[in-house]
């Protein structure tokens, strides 16, 4: 979860709370553009829209590297200014966007007046200031992405530049995870699901309303019996539920526990790795407490990490296939929803905390 320092002042939760929506978009622009089978270039006018609306600028720009004529070429253009760019390629070593793509690092110059290349004939940018921000997927620069400042005088600095490049760093991992949808080889309905579940989590910023939302999620994800989000609370070493209805559990929410180094679920949260089990019966890592407390019988579960960052919030999992055997499938599936789960979250604590500011500041 997000926590907010006294010292912390309203612009730099805004801006936080701005980025976790740019993230929340990343994610459900990124997954429909898999799913619909769309290239790389749809996504990068897609990225273009979310950087629009979580920077200022007035122009931001995609390329992609061409080595075979050590050059770039410009494949997304969006903002107020986007007619007015004439250029569609240009060499390495002319301007910011080719040195962020030589160097392999971002840049930021407060003023495009030695661009000449990119904005040659643009005079009214010539005051403006510029970030660009390499591409890397699998470890490889593959494009560059730029952004111009607005007319208002304003000039990019470098917590502007950190701001661009943890955004950009979100577009990369969410698309380098996008193969988990494009090798699903499910129906379209399961697909819609996926969206419509995802795009529930999206709507709410209030914390308890996620949890109850991805929790019912589950069973119609991945055609399981029931689903359960278990937190970890680091203080006491424990486990608490939040669990799915429908399954026999009404007893959930907190009422049942297990220790942070038990069952599956703790396997799970130490190893930071997910886990399939078609047969508890034969595996010593589950643990049966949760079964007697509800009076259910477990035969299979798959269970991932639920991430904030790097450190683990809990975990999420899936119990008994309606049908079958969990596969792999399941499992990336749940891992992707995993992820929308800890972005909304996040994003429900940012706008609980900015409210709690506002709110200390209007009493004072």
């Amino acid at each position: 979860m997000v926590s907010v320092k006294k010292g912390d002042d309203h612009s730099s939760l805004r801006k936080e709370l701005k980025r976790r929506n740019a993230e929340l978009m990343i994610y459900k622009e990124v997954l429909k553009d898999s799913l619909s089978g769309t290239g790389f270039s749809t996504k990068m006018w897609d990225f273009l829209d979310i950087l629009l609306k979580a920077i200022d600028a007035d122009l931001g720009m995609a390329f992609l590297i061409n080595r075979d004529d050590n050059e770039l070429g410009l494949v997304a253009v969006k903002g107020l200014l986007a007619d007015e760019l004439k250029v569609t390629t240009i060499p390495f070593g002319s301007g910011i966007a080719a040195a962020a793509a030589s160097s392999a690092e971002p840049h930021l110059i407060a003023s495009l007046s030695n661009d000449v290349e990119l904005f040659k004939n643009m005079e009214m940018l010539a005051s403006r200031s510029s970030m660009a921000v390499p591409l890397k997927f699998r470890g490889r620069v593959s494009g560059v992405i730029q952004l111009v400042s607005t007319g208002q005088g304003e000039v990019y600095t470098a917590e502007d530049l950190d701001y661009f490049v943890t955004i950009a760093d979100e577009f990369r991992e969410v698309s380098e995870k996008s193969y988990v949808f494009s090798d699903m080889n499910e129906t379209i309905e399961g697909s819609e699901s996926f969206i419509d579940a995802s795009a529930k989590l999206i709507s709410t910023l209030d914390a308890h309303e996620v949890r109850e939302y991805a929790v019912a999620a589950v069973p119609g994800l991945v055609a399981a019996a029931a689903g359960d989000l278990l937190f970890l609370n680091e203080e006491v070493g424990e486990f608490y539920f939040e669990c799915s209805p429908g399954g026999g559990d009404e007893t959930c929410a907190g009422d049942i526990k297990i220790g942070s180094g038990e069952g599956v679920a703790g396997w799970v949260a130490s190893h930071k790795e997910p886990l399939i089990i078609n047969d508890v019966s034969e595996d010593g890592r589950f643990e049966v407490i949760a079964d007697r407390i509800r009076g259910t019988s477990t035969k299979s579960i798959v269970c991932v990490p639920v991430y904030s960052g790097e450190r683990v919030l809990g975990v999420l999992q899936a119990t008994d296939k309606k049908n079958g055997r969990f596969v792999l499938k399941d499992r990336k599936r749940l891992e992707a929803f995993a992820q929308h789960i800890s972005s909304a979250l996040g994003n429900a604590a940012l706008f609980n905390a900015l409210k709690d500011r506002l709110g200390d500041k209007g009493q004072t």
